[in-house]
């Protein structure tokens, strides 16, 4: 399965609308830009807000399974897609579109994408 392929069948699971974290290593800068595209490019349609976090490094024990730059490149792909920096970012309306980066134990990026909310019934 090429790069591009797995950004788009995780963009597909981005796409069914449950807040999860996914693991990004191994993925070149044309993944990152596919997977931002596919997956967050549109609202989407859900009954709550969504939090989408990607793991994008890690501590000496997984460091090697991640490039160096991981972190910057899908910070310029989220940024492309639309998407704004916020250190503040929480699961509010108010913060549709927006990324924060942290690190807790693990190196991640916080995506809120914008959704369209639906009636929970």
């Amino acid at each position: 399965m090429s790069e591009t392929d797995k950004a788009k069948k995780l963009a597909a699971n981005l796409r069914a609308g449950s807040s999860d974290t996914w693991d990004l290593a191994g993925y070149l800068p044309a993944a990152l830009e596919a997977l931002v595209t596919s997956g967050l490019g549109q609202p989407i349609k859900c009954s709550e807000m969504l939090r989408f976090t990607f793991v994008v490094g890690g501590g000496k024990k997984v460091r090697q399974k991640y490039d160096d730059k991981l972190s910057q490149l899908f910070a310029e792909a989220l940024k492309n897609g639309g998407f704004t920096e916020d250190r503040g970012a929480a699961l509010s309306l108010e913060c549709q579109g927006t990324f924060k980066q942290q690190h807790v134990r693990r190196c991640t990026a916080d995506a809120l994408p914008p959704v369209h909310q639906t009636d929970r019934s």
